[in-house]
């Protein structure tokens, strides 16, 4: 049987002399029927290839099934770390538990009982570990960064610490192979919508490899996913399918019922900044009212100096009359008006300043010319003459 004679291979070699490194925990009659007692290797350069293949495969599956990766993490540094940097070490140590791969794990714990490497899996075995040193390697930057002093952390990097948070607390669910509903769980801790979405972009790439081991014959997936069963299998896509769809219900769901943002009302200054209008007139001793007035008015009178114009705008609800730029807004069509008054203009003004509702609720009446073009813009030669609130 073939070997690859490496470094690594050398330590796991003498970790196979000293004592064995026992996991602290009892297996009951009912766990070890799920996986059977854990293999020895002191015979191991007696047995046919696939004979040591099952037994690997045995062993592997035994920690996997038995065990966490917070109890198995630190045997990937007992065959790894002799060869890593300080650099190395520290990114891995940076790692989350649900960062580190359980089946690198429980492999590394494998070697470190004394059993030879098999090829195929340390080929995997070392590709993982490159590959969760990258990840380890990238938070330990974002950390160095984040200590950095004077240097305030950004909301993506608050959103992506809060989805790892997450993220770890769903993998420590789901290593008690207790059946719970993620939804559920989603609702109860009152997880926003967006980290739902974070949920599914982290599990759907390792559920569509699962599904794909199970209904391809590719060998790379058969090997890393040979420590399961066929019924193991199909029943963690069950329950992963599951927990997908409750991601995705529970996103949508939280985004219906969340509360339409409010429009926050503009400021009257705001809505006064392009309005223009006459604010007195020598020839007819007028002063304009404040426009600011008219926000909420319910009724505006003005004076149009250069064509002798009476108009009136009347609202069209009690929200009132507003100010849109450079024109009176919310009023009602068929109650708002403009007429001459050429004739007898200071007669009629008099009457808009002295005269109360009901004088100004016949007043157009009494004007006998005909209604001009109604126009809702408001200019240099018009006077406010008259705000009526209520």
């Amino acid at each position: 049987m073939a070997k690859a004679a490496t470094k690594i291979d050398k330590i796991a070699a003498q970790a196979a002399k000293p004592k064995i490194v026992r996991l602290k925990g009892k297996y009951s009659e009912i766990d070890l029927k799920a996986t059977g007692k854990l293999p020895s290797w002191e015979d191991q350069d007696k047995l046919t290839a696939e004979q040591f293949r099952k037994r690997w495969h045995a062993a592997r599956y035994f920690y996997y099934y038995h065990h966490d990766v917070k109890e198995l993490r630190p045997f990937v540094v007992d065959v790894y770390g002799a060869s890593w940097t300080k650099a190395q070490l520290k990114s891995f140590n940076k790692l989350k538990d649900w960062q580190v791969s359980p089946t690198l794990a429980a492999i590394c714990k494998v070697v470190m009982d004394g059993a030879n490497w098999e090829i195929e899996t340390k080929a995997w075995a070392d590709n993982k570990v490159i590959e969760i040193l990258e990840t380890g390697s990238k938070i330990a930057d974002e950390v160095e960064k984040s200590e950095e002093p004077k240097k305030v952390i950004n909301i993506q990097d608050r959103v992506r610490e809060r989805g790892y948070d997450i993220i770890g607390d769903i993998e420590e669910l789901l290593d008690k192979g207790k059946a719970f509903s993620l939804y559920d769980w989603l609702q109860k801790n009152e997880i926003p919508a967006m980290y739902a979405t974070k949920i599914i972009d982290h599990y759907k790439p390792w559920f569509l490899e699962l599904y794909a081991a199970a209904t391809t014959n590719d060998a790379d997936l058969n090997q890393a996913y040979g420590h399961m069963t066929k019924k193991n299998m199909k029943d963690r896509i069950i329950f992963f399918t599951k927990f997908l769809e409750d991601a995705e219900r529970y996103s949508g769901n939280v985004k219906k019922a969340r509360a339409p943002r409010k429009k926050k009302a503009p400021t009257t200054e705001k809505l006064l900044k392009n309005f223009q209008y006459q604010k007195e007139s020598n020839e007819y001793k007028l002063q304009s009212c404040d426009p600011a007035t008219i926000i909420g008015a319910q009724e505006l009178w003005v004076f149009n100096t250069k064509y002798k114009t009476l108009g009136v705008y009347r609202a069209r609800g009690p929200a009132g009359l507003t100010v849109k730029r450079t024109s009176i807004d919310g009023y009602d069509n068929d109650a708002s008006l403009i007429k001459r008054i050429g004739r007898k203009p200071e007669e009629y003004v008099k009457k808009v300043l002295s005269g109360g509702k009901i004088t100004l609720r016949k007043l157009m009446e009494e004007i006998k010319s005909e209604p001009t073009t109604f126009t809702d813009r408001i200019n240099t030669n018009t006077v406010i003459l008259k705000v009526v609130r209520q």
